[in-house]
């Protein structure tokens, strides 16, 4: 039987998230699979209005957005009126199976289009931590991971609701996961634990290459280059590393700080005074861009404060550079060696990183020729194989014995 699966975006909101990557790697995972038939749903899309097209041989249904749209209640008005445009362009075959996979909390779209598909199956993705974020014991989940009974005023009621109703739901991290069953008293088998994935791109540079590709970019080829990619806010930790970075300047003089990403340059830049010189900000870059500082950098950092299953992460796996990260629920599991992360430390109302112990760790890091096997964790966890088998598996799951139609 074939799966037709209908995967929910939402505009430049995904990009903004990583679920842009995510829907390109399924798309990806299922190029070549003649058992699922892949399309896009392209919500509150920058079309003026409702289009098909198609992207890398993948139908995309474009869904204009409302600019106007500032209520909860009429978020939920556009996802019903969104499930009536669906509902009279889905036609599934009775030999087909019908999956949507949902990757916002849009509670109004999810029930509208389970009434117009009864028979349909549906899939949750839950990328973001804003749920354990958002709750009032967010410290102390950070603190020890203990999952006690939650104060219930700070569960939304509409997450709740969509966990409850989905098929099923797919966790990036296993801390999500015992979030999901301990807090929201999901069951087990209903959640199944799918990392994310990436296409392999590496490309191994010989020392010449390497001597080259510094050259071009206007690096010193002796500078040992420090590399952080992701945006410029609060929780990423860009101020903890640029403190840090300052304390491995002074002791590593042959030292860069490369950061790549978009975000709130002008706090930064404050941070580097006396030290401009030994950090660069590259702003927004393409992806082959990106893979060029993967390919010439000697280490990595992500001093995040949350993570689920980071994809900077991963790509520094897939290019085999080693890292350095934190404690930080989601990142703490992706990182296998304990001397490779710095504790996430707090108090009754704070969460915060040590920039001195920061600072040690990238200095032992960079002074250590013998680092783990990165590359490997990547083949064996976070590889698109990985997550295509996985993925293909959950469809499967669901399987309808009945012909009868959809509609």
């Amino acid at each position: 039987m074939k799966n037709h699966v209908y995967i929910m975006n939402e505009g430049a909101r995904a990009a903004n998230y990583g679920i842009g990557t995510y829907i390109k790697q399924l798309v990806e995972c299922f190029r070549n699979d003649d058992s699922v038939s892949l399309h896009i749903v392209c919500l509150r899309s920058d079309n003026k209005e409702f289009t098909v097209e198609e992207s890398e041989a993948v139908p995309v249904i474009h869904i204009p957005n409302i600019p106007q749209i500032n209520k909860l209640e009429e978020y939920g008005l556009y996802g019903r009126n969104a499930a009536y445009l669906l509902a009279e362009h889905i036609k599934v075959p009775d030999s087909g199976r019908l999956i949507f996979h949902f990757n916002y909390l849009t509670l109004d779209l999810f029930k509208k289009l389970k009434q117009f598909f009864p028979k349909c199956n549906t899939v949750y993705t839950i990328h973001l931590d804003r749920m354990c974020l958002g709750h009032k014991r967010n410290i102390r989940l950070v603190k020890d991971k203990l999952y006690q009974q939650p104060d219930r005023t700070s569960i939304n009621e509409d997450e709740r609701n969509m966990f409850e109703s989905v098929d099923h739901i797919i966790c990036l991290s296993t801390f999500m996961e015992d979030l999901l069953i301990n807090d929201y008293k999901i069951s087990a088998p209903k959640i199944s634990l799918i990392s994310n994935g990436l296409k392999d791109e590496r490309l191994v540079l010989s020392e010449e290459d390497k001597t080259e590709l510094k050259q071009r970019l206007f690096i010193p080829v002796d500078e040992k280059i420090i590399l952080f990619v992701g945006r410029l806010d609060g929780m990423k930790g860009v101020d903890v590393l640029i403190k840090a970075f300052k304390k491995v300047v002074s002791e590593i003089p042959d030292s860069r700080l490369v950061i790549v990403g978009e975000g709130d340059f002008i706090k930064y830049f404050s941070l580097c005074e006396g030290f401009w010189h030994k950090i660069v900000f590259t702003g927004a870059l393409s992806t082959e861009n990106v893979c060029d500082f993967y390919r010439i950098s000697d280490i990595g950092v992500i001093p995040s404060f949350y993570e689920q299953c980071s994809y900077v992460a991963i790509e520094m796996m897939m290019h085999g550079l080693p890292f350095i990260g934190t404690t930080a629920p989601g990142l703490d599991e992706m990182i296998e060696s304990p001397t490779d992360k710095i504790q996430v430390e707090y108090d009754d109302s704070n969460v915060w990183l040590s920039s001195d112990r920061l600072a040690e760790c990238i200095i032992q890091k960079l002074k250590n020729k013998e680092t783990e096997n990165y590359r490997s964790i990547y083949l064996g966890k976070y590889s698109l194989s990985n997550m295509y088998a996985k993925t293909k598996t959950m469809y499967n799951y669901y399987n309808n014995s009945s012909n009868e139609s959809y509609n």
